[in-house]
């Protein structure tokens, strides 16, 4: 193991793309397959929070629509699962200027989830900042090409994976903000029948 020399990424930029990210963090994820691949079709992640009765007749109250919800943990179960770095942003990919290389750093939330969970705090920044959700959806795009996946599929695993986390966090904090913030990320799913 070595220590990644580099500065981190800077958002302020006014060509800021997300491309560095999603790359850094998918080929993180690829070079790991082999040591992961034992555990393809083992649900690690059974978003079981989200379909507890509580929970549902909570969010039903605050007018979330369940078949959407459902519909979205459908589309997620059929994604295929890795190894993901899980705490994604800005700070924990550092840039080397003279190598072009971006290396990922802080290790310590690493979790084997679906592909589309690594790119969930851009779809948290998106539901708590419509003006500023182009990077939540370049994110997705970036990461549904060489996840050989449809962006849409991407999309509703990412958001699946925010509400589940953030549903805890709103839990375990007795956070109204973040509640909010789940009811937001729920308004950005795709209804099934699109």
């Amino acid at each position: 193991m070595t220590v990644a020399a580099g500065t981190p990424l800077d958002i302020k930029a006014p060509d800021f793309s997300t491309a560095p990210l999603v790359e850094a963090s998918f080929g993180f994820s690829r070079s790991l397959g082999s040591a992961t691949q034992s555990l393809a079709g083992i649900e690690t992640q059974s978003y079981a929070l989200i379909q507890t009765p509580w929970v549902r007749k909570l969010l039903t109250e605050n007018d979330v629509p369940l078949a959407t919800l459902d519909g979205a943990l459908a589309t997620t179960r059929t994604v295929p699962q890795h190894l993901i770095h899980n705490d994604l942003h800005f700070n924990n990919v550092l840039h080397d200027a003279e190598t072009g290389e971006n290396w990922l750093i802080d290790l310590g939330m690493l979790m084997v989830s679906n592909i589309g969970a690594e790119v969930h705090p851009f779809a948290l920044i998106a539901a708590n900042h419509p003006d500023n959700s182009r990077h939540f959806e370049e994110a997705v795009v970036h990461l549904a090409h060489p996840a050989d996946l449809a962006p849409q599929t991407v999309r509703q695993s990412c958001l699946t994976h925010c509400i589940e986390v953030n549903m805890r966090r709103a839990i375990n904090h007795k956070s109204a903000n973040r509640f909010a913030s789940v009811v937001k990320l729920c308004g950005m799913l795709t209804p099934p029948d699109r």
